[in-house]
């Protein structure tokens, strides 16, 4: 069952064989029969892309929005590393099975046609309308990142995300500093545990956007407000900051800290009155920057008792 939403309200859609049910609370289902699976597959796709035209969201995945074909296990192994002799067999199997992805995928196309967006192609032309607000990044022909010039591309960011080609998408690099809206729209989305990798620099961006996403590895902020699953964190350090952690990073084993503007001595006095304590699993810290010797040499006298 497919669900989406649009502001407080739910529609679900449903196909069971030749059977389509289509239910938008408070009214009663509406419920038709077609001469066969394929009519009403067809009939499914179709009504799913008039709802997103319309402004509804997806907020449940169904077995027919997914791709033409799956490997779950090599899925899971190349999410881990993306290895191109894995890919190319990945590829061959795709194909084998008549998805359009592996073709596409094993001759590095970059212009992702209909077929690659399977249900959301009505998406490939509005991605190639607006190539200054998001620009897909590709790896051994898949699409594996997506940097949002424009936090406004909101609702075609979150189509993009269940497209067939970009079932690898692992990174995002966001502009700008009102996300309030992708924050919103990508809350819902099924396919937000995806992102693996987040660079969010703008303040309100880097406190706001980081929760949207619950299996988050690696990030790049301009602010850290605590995350359970970050690994590894670069932390552009602002002039004048309160703070360098503000928050709970359980997980996090490497901090490196990119210093732009501020003085030595107001650098070290926001590590000394940072809580490294705090940071239970932090064996490693770097510094990225133009430093003095004896200001690093302060600092690492700090850190020396939280990473060895």
């Amino acid at each position: 069952m497919a669900e989406l939403t649009r502001r407080a309200a739910t529609v679900t859609l449903e196909r069971a064989g030749a059977r389509l049910v289509e239910h938008a609370p408070p009214a009663s289902p509406d419920v038709r029969d077609y001469p066969n699976e394929r009519a009403a597959l067809a009939i499914f796709r179709k009504r799913l892309v008039e709802l997103l035209t319309g402004g509804w969201l997806i907020t449940r995945d169904d077995e027919d929005l997914r791709p033409v074909a799956s490997w779950p296990a090599m899925e899971a192994r190349l999410r881990e590393r993306f290895d191109p002799d894995q890919i190319s067999v990945y590829n061959d199997f795709l194909i084998d099975r008549g998805d359009p992805c592996g073709a596409a995928a094993a001759q590095r196309v970059t212009s992702p046609t209909v077929e690659t967006f399977g249900c959301f192609a009505s998406l490939a032309e509005t991605v190639r309308s607006i190539p200054l607000s998001l620009v897909p990044q590709w790896e051994h022909g898949w699409m594996s990142g997506v940097h949002v010039r424009n936090p406004r591309s909101a609702r075609a960011l979150a189509l993009l995300l269940g497209a067939p080609i970009a079932r690898f998408l692992s990174r995002l690099e966001i502009d700008g500093h009102d996300v309030r809206e992708l924050a919103s729209m990508l809350r819902g989305s099924p396919y937000r545990a995806r992102i693996r990798e987040l660079t969010a620099l703008e303040t309100y961006a880097a406190n706001t956007l980081p929760e949207v996403f619950p299996a988050l590895e690696r990030a790049t902020l301009g602010s850290a407000s605590g995350h359970k699953t970050i690994r590894e964190l670069v932390l552009q350090v602002r002039p004048y900051a309160a703070s360098l952690i503000a928050g709970d990073y359980p997980a996090l084993e490497h901090l490196t800290l990119r210093v732009g503007a501020p003085a030595d001595d107001e650098l070290v006095e926001l590590v000394e009155e940072t809580p490294f304590e705090k940071l239970r699993s932090l064996r490693r810290v770097d510094l990225d920057g133009e430093i003095s010797a004896r200001t690093l040499d302060r600092i690492r006298d700090r850190l020396a008792a939280f990473t060895g």
